[in-house]
């Protein structure tokens, strides 16, 4: 489960912007490992706010910014979904708590934060209670995936956003040598969200086929 962020202590609301924008304090934030029933690292996670307003403006940007380069969707107990943007999003808006965002047709919706719908106990299970950046690891300890995952009010998946990856070519396609470039999305994003340079650990793994490789 991830930690839930509540009023980060690292974030501070830029008064000046007049709209609840966030922008990182100083110092970045910290990670927080995640480990398995066996007691050994399976992620390391940077804890983020769950404030509507900051997670509707996060979300706007990463899927503006980097709309071609996301795979994204809920990882549930038997199901994963992993879809693509088909354009970049032509469409953002938030109406009673839920967040819209639409790609010339396609699109989805997402509780974001309260609303008259949602103005009850149970209706506030499905807010957001828990937001994450995250970097899954290898059986070797290496990392091979990055990404965001938000959790609802009961601790259940809402989306994982899987960012750039240097072992892909594609969905679903694994590379034969990896693309130490495509790491740049995860160090602009954790620059900008975690305060968190980059990282020397991210580019040690052998990706999907670490076994192949031990």
């Amino acid at each position: 489960m991830i930690p839930d962020a509540g009023d980060h202590a690292f974030f501070i609301k830029a008064s000046q912007t007049g709209a609840g924008r966030w922008v990182m304090n100083s110092p970045p934030l910290p990670m927080i490992e995640e480990r398995d029933a066996d007691g050994k690292v399976r992620a390391h996670r940077w804890v983020l706010p769950t404030d509507p307003v900051w997670l509707t403006g996060f979300l706007r940007d990463i899927f503006s910014r980097y709309w071609d380069r996301l795979t994204f969707g809920p990882i549930l107990d038997g199901v994963a979904y992993e879809w693509t943007c088909p354009c970049p999003p032509d469409r953002f808006g938030v109406h009673d708590g839920y967040l819209t965002i639409g790609f010339s047709g396609p699109h989805f919706h997402m509780c974001i934060g309260p609303g008259v719908i949602l103005d009850t106990p149970e209706g506030r299970k499905r807010m957001p209670g828990a937001a994450s950046l995250f970097r899954s690891l290898d059986p070797t300890g290496a990392p091979n995936s990055w990404g965001f995952e938000l959790r609802n009010g009961a601790a259940a998946p809402m989306m994982s956003i899987y960012f750039d990856n240097p072992f892909l070519e594609g969905p679903d396609q694994i590379a034969d040598t990896p693309d130490w470039n495509r790491l740049s999305m995860w160090d602009d994003v954790m620059a900008r969200y975690a305060g968190v340079g980059a990282d020397p650990l991210n580019a040690t793994s052998c990706g999907f086929r670490w076994a192949d490789a031990a």
